[in-house]
């Protein structure tokens, strides 16, 4: 394995465990918050999740070294969780705001196909929630356009963190490559 793929490898493989750890501290702390609240429903749900992202690190990642499929599968079973929980748990505001953290979390690897797919999904989500019946809908139709915006907004800027970044990733890799002979 040349020194440049080897980079890559040790790259993708540190920033898939700042993934795991970030994703798995929110999931418990969202845990706890709904069984002190005692929503059963939310709670149950997120610690599927928990289990759910536990047994996809150590059989993706830490098994199969398939750290890269982890990142994607990790990023749309967030995103799927989330939908769901709107769909056919509780279609709250809250729930929305998660999907801020969950498009940060999208451009962790700094990949542009896996951003886009977490943008997209984030973009249903919201939408979902606006359509879909719901305790606080005076809340969530008065906010959701506003946060969808602010969203939109937000993904227009890391993606162009993303493409500043592999730009600069490029030109190093490019200056470390040994020369022809």
């Amino acid at each position: 394995m040349d020194i440049i793929t080897q980079l890559k490898a040790d790259n993708m493989r540190k920033k898939s465990l700042l993934m795991f750890i970030t994703l798995l501290v929110a999931l418990l702390v969202i845990f706890a918050a709904y069984l002190y609240k005692q929503e059963g429903g939310m709670a149950v749900l997120y610690g599927v999740e928990i289990v759910v992202l536990l047994a996809l690190y150590f059989t993706l990642g830490r098994a199969m070294k398939k750290f890269r499929l982890f990142s994607y599968a990790s990023v749309i079973i967030s995103y799927l969780f989330r939908i769901y929980a709107t769909l056919f748990v509780q279609n709250s505001f809250s729930v929305d705001i998660l999907f801020f953290f969950l498009l940060a979390y999208a451009a962790l690897q700094f990949e542009n196909v896996l951003f886009f797919i977490g943008a997209g999904l984030g973009i249903a989500g919201f939408l979902a929630s606006y359509l879909v019946p719901a305790a606080d809908a005076g809340l969530i139709h008065n906010l959701v356009p506003t946060a969808l915006l602010c969203y939109v907004l937000t993904a227009i800027l890391l993606y162009a963190m993303i493409y500043l970044h592999q730009n600069l990733m490029d030109s190093f890799l490019l200056s470390i490559e040994p020369l022809p002979k």
